[in-house]
């Protein structure tokens, strides 16, 4: 999904749409490099990406605080629905290579 953002031109005072690029799901993550979701979620929390948070059933696997710090990813929260996170393709870059 393509991820914009709205920024205050100064000079102009006009809303600007910056692109943030093409950020993706866990789970088109997986798809990309063609395993499973609960595969590449395995993965990511061994590489210290994704950590688990919540209990019993009620768990999911969320990302670290460090990446969201460093821009990599997103937490997403809307009300009313379940959270999810997307990752940057800077992440994208970085979990290839790893």
């Amino acid at each position: 999904m393509l991820y914009t953002s709205q920024l205050l031109d100064r000079k102009t005072g006009e809303l600007v749409l910056v692109e943030d690029g093409d950020w993706i799901t866990i789970t088109e993550l997986a798809e990309l490099h063609s395993v499973g979701p609960s595969r590449i979620r395995t993965i990511l929390r061994h590489m210290d990406f994704l950590q688990i948070e919540g209990g019993g059933r009620q768990h999911r696997h969320r990302l670290c605080p460090w990446v969201t710090a460093k821009g990599w990813g997103k937490r997403i929260q809307a009300k009313g629905t379940i959270p999810f996170d997307v990752i940057s393709p800077l992440a994208r870059d970085w979990i290839a290579e790893w």
